[in-house]
């Protein structure tokens, strides 16, 4: 398998995993849902379709 097929396999099991868990805020090195639960679409810049749902940070 050359580096690229490994680096592109990596990848896939990264998105799998952020598109099924979402991405949580990382607060004091512990991921953390955002205070009021809400989350917005992150996008893939290639194709535009949903790669996450991300936690939306706030004021703390």
């Amino acid at each position: 398998m050359s580096d690229l097929e490994g680096n592109l396999k990596k990848a896939q099991a990264y998105l799998a995993r952020f598109k099924r868990d979402g991405v949580l805020n990382q607060i004091g090195g512990e991921a953390v849902p955002a205070a009021d639960g809400s989350t917005f679409e992150t996008l893939s810049p290639v194709d535009l379709k949903p790669l996450a749902k991300v936690a939306r940070g706030g004021i703390a």
